[in-house]
């Protein structure tokens, strides 16, 4: 039954719940970035990059991409390549012989 609330759930629901996830898990690392003591000189770069790799790629992910949808499908509509090639079938009814 959960296997089926990912894909029905519109896609203005699952914004609020990317951009938690993804701020939670950055503040969950932050620790890691910001820790002092012994074998701090190790932990703080690895810190840093988990940050601010959840944090680009939550912006990525939100804005970027579909910014470029967004522009690259009205280049599309504009240039008339969205039009659809129109196929027409030749179906005979059922009451009609067969030649």
């Amino acid at each position: 039954m959960l296997g089926l609330t990912g894909p029905m759930c519109p896609r203005a629901r699952m914004h609020p719940y990317v951009r938690g996830m993804a701020f939670l898990m950055s503040l969950g690392a932050l620790p890691l970035a910001l820790s002092i003591g012994d074998a701090a000189t190790s932990r703080i770069p690895l810190g840093i990059v988990i940050v601010g790799g959840i944090l680009f790629s939550l912006v990525l992910t939100l804005f970027v991409i579909p910014a470029v949808y967004v522009f690259l499908s009205s280049k599309k509509k504009k240039s008339g390549l969205d039009t659809e090639p129109v196929i027409t079938v030749n179906m005979k009814k059922d009451n009609e012989k067969l030649s």
